[in-house]
């Protein structure tokens, strides 16, 4: 929620004190409409910074990050807005206090080249206190290639604030990339379902079901008596998808009847579970996202239709589709074309073959 948003009665308000004066707004949305209201918060505060100062005293690299951070960022989708933060974090650390009318071409190149490269590492703290640092893989391409898209977003949107004239990011390529999303195996689910907890085996089955991302999971309803469950996508978008396989559908049911609703914990909760299982099962790592990726490549396989797997997984065009699960599809097209057989010139191309190979023999004795 916006943090300059208070209920005054049953109306949100958008109260905040910008430059010494303090504003008191009404949103007109009432206490049941928060998303609308922190939209609208959002637009406001928007409003009084352009209005009061054009944010034309932005100098840095690290003001309009955190300027752009504060106010563009929460109008995306949650997944959205914990990229933006991690591209725009990456990036103060490398050139925050550079003058941001300063930055050029080669400085950006420079950085992705850098962020192409970078190691990371988590900290995981123990129950008994101990903290233990884990080597996480380098930066993923895919990564890197979000990452100047959203800063030439973000560039981009300093010269429509009259910031800067010129995008030093417009024409910084971004590099074809194959997804490194890994599947989990049919040997492997069992063993991972064994290594978690009852509730954290229901929502592995009920991903491995529907495909959904895990904020949709969090916040899905489920209709037991249709076997379909309802997803609030990127965007706003909502979708209905079945429920694929026998295991999602017992795994819905028990969850409700269990407690009430379905999944809520922290998201990072659901990462940090499904990443430690891995690591004491010793199998690749694993995220709720390997889980979605999973789904998909199990429909593929068993024969289903990318374009409507397209639909179920709530993508806005089927090519992003075919951009993830190309590898799959082309696999299933040459199986597939391997299975046909094209007619030669002349019809039976086998018998003309059999019968040339004894006058062969018969002219070479």
């Amino acid at each position: 929620m916006h943090p300059s948003l208070r209920l005054r009665g049953n109306i949100w308000t958008f109260e905040k004190k910008v430059k010494g004066r303090r504003y008191r707004i009404s949103t007109g949305f009432s206490k049941d409409n928060r998303e609308a209201a922190n939209r609208r918060a959002v637009e406001i505060e928007n409003d009084i910074l352009s209005a009061k100062y054009g944010w034309r005293n932005i100098t840095t690299v690290k003001q309009w990050l955190l300027t752009y951070l504060r106010t563009y960022t929460p109008r995306k989708a949650r997944g959205t807005q914990r990229r933006d933060k991690a591209a725009i974090l990456a990036l103060i650390a490398e050139m925050g206090d550079k003058a941001i009318a300063d930055v050029t071409k080669s400085m950006c190149q420079a950085w992705v080249n850098k962020r192409r490269t970078q190691l990371r590492s988590k900290t995981y703290v123990k129950k008994s206190g101990e903290k233990r640092t884990v080597s996480l893989p380098p930066v993923a391409e895919g990564t890197v290639t979000r990452d100047i898209a959203t800063h030439q977003a973000i560039w981009q949107q300093a010269i429509e604030e009259g910031i800067l004239t010129s995008n030093p990011w417009r024409s910084i390529d971004r590099e074809g990339y194959e997804s490194r999303d890994r599947v989990l195996s049919l040997d492997e689910e069992p063993r991972l379902k064994a290594a978690v907890s009852l509730k954290m085996a229901r929502f592995v089955d009920f991903a491995l079901g529907t495909g959904g991302r895990l904020e949709e999971v969090r916040t899905a309803h489920v209709d037991l008596a249709a076997v379909t469950v309802r997803f609030h996508g990127k965007f706003d978008k909502v979708r209905t998808v079945p429920m694929l396989t026998p295991e999602s559908i017992v795994a819905a049911r028990v969850q409700i009847e269990t407690e009430g609703k379905l999944w809520t914990m922290n998201p990072q909760h659901f990462r940090d579970v499904l990443a430690r299982a891995a690591r004491r099962l010793g199998i690749p790592h694993l995220s709720p996202h390997t889980l979605r990726h999973t789904f998909a490549t199990r429909f593929l396989q068993a024969g289903g239709d990318i374009y409507v797997l397209s639909k179920l997984l709530g993508h806005s065009s089927v090519s992003i589709t075919e951009r993830h699960y190309a590898h799959v599809v082309d696999a299933d097209i040459i199986a597939r074309a391997r299975q046909i057989r094209l007619p030669s010139p002349g019809g039976a191309a086998e018998g003309a073959t059999q019968s040339a190979t004894p006058a062969r023999r018969r002219r070479a004795s």
